[in-house]
């Protein structure tokens, strides 16, 4: 069973979770993330979702999905990341710039260069 965690529109934890797959609350919502991993010549990772799924099969997407319960939007991202394409190795992270557009709220990160896996 996955839980999450719900906010308010502000963005703020109402204390309440939620089980996957039921309905949200009426003014309740949870968090999710998408990352966009782009290489050094400027190419972006996307992947294709297999046919077997139930919810837009062969669609094409990057790298995302909702936060657990107690996760924020930098280790969801992470956690997303090493589930769907493999644990990397990265430096040190830094947050670059945070804002609202249309009523989401978008935190950019500046991950430093991975390292080799072995």
């Amino acid at each position: 069973m996955e839980l999450w965690d719900l906010y308010d529109r502000g963005r703020k934890k109402t204390g309440l979770s939620q089980i996957r797959g039921e309905p949200i609350p009426k003014g309740h919502y949870h968090l999710v993330v998408h990352v966009w991993i782009r290489n050094g010549s400027g190419e972006y990772l996307i992947s294709q979702r297999s046919p077997d799924r139930e919810k837009d099969p062969l669609k094409w997407e990057c790298v995302g999905g909702s936060a657990l319960m107690g996760e924020d939007s930098l280790s969801a991202a992470s956690r997303e990341a090493q589930e769907e394409v493999g644990p990397p190795s990265y430096s040190r992270t830094k947050k670059q710039k945070a804002y609202t557009l249309a009523g989401f709220s978008s935190i950019a990160y500046t991950i430093g260069k991975a390292t080799e896996r072995a």
